[in-house]
Formats: C-alpha cells, sequence, structure tokens
C-alpha cells in the first residue's frame, strides 16, 4: 500500500485515510469479505501549515460506513460487518 496525497497548502483541509485488512471465510470461493482490522493515518491544513496525523487503531465497526461504495462498486459481494 503507498499513497501520497498532494493539496494545495494554502486551503484548510482535514484529510483521513481508512485502510482495512480483510478476509475471505473460503479463500475468496464465494464473493464474501469482513474486517479483521483497520487503522487510520491524514493530515491537517491549517493557515498553510501541513500537520500529519499519525497511524492509529481504527474500530472495524467504521467499515459499515463504506458499504454502499463497496457493494455499488463491487456487486454480488457480500460484505460482512
Amino acid at each position: 500500500m503507498f499513497d501520497a496525497p498532494y493539496r494545495d497548502s494554502k486551503q484548510h483541509l482535514v484529510w483521513q485515510a481508512r485502510s482495512y485488512l480483510a478476509t475471505s471465510p473460503d479463500a475468496v470461493l464465494t464473493k464474501e469479505a469482513s474486517p479483521l482490522v483497520a487503522f487510520s493515518w491524514g493530515f491537517r491544513i491549517e493557515g498553510g501549515s501541513v500537520t500529519l496525523e499519525p497511524p492509529a487503531h481504527l474500530d472495524t465497526a467504521h467499515w459499515a460506513e463504506h458499504l454502499d461504495v463497496l457493494e455499488a462498486a463491487h456487486p454480488g459481494w457480500n460484505f460482512r460487518s
């Protein structure tokens, strides 16, 4: 995994990434996935100054917030909470 987001440092911005390690109960024989662990990270831009938000544990319950996007992008898959 690699990400290097860039934003104009003159605008106020709070940016957060969420990453999930997911599993399939039968080695992807069926289209099913559920989260095992998660973390977040990001940065803030305020007054032209950039502050990094270090990696932090994220409760896997946040996975449910992304289900609409996952299901729309991957019809036929079951994304369990």
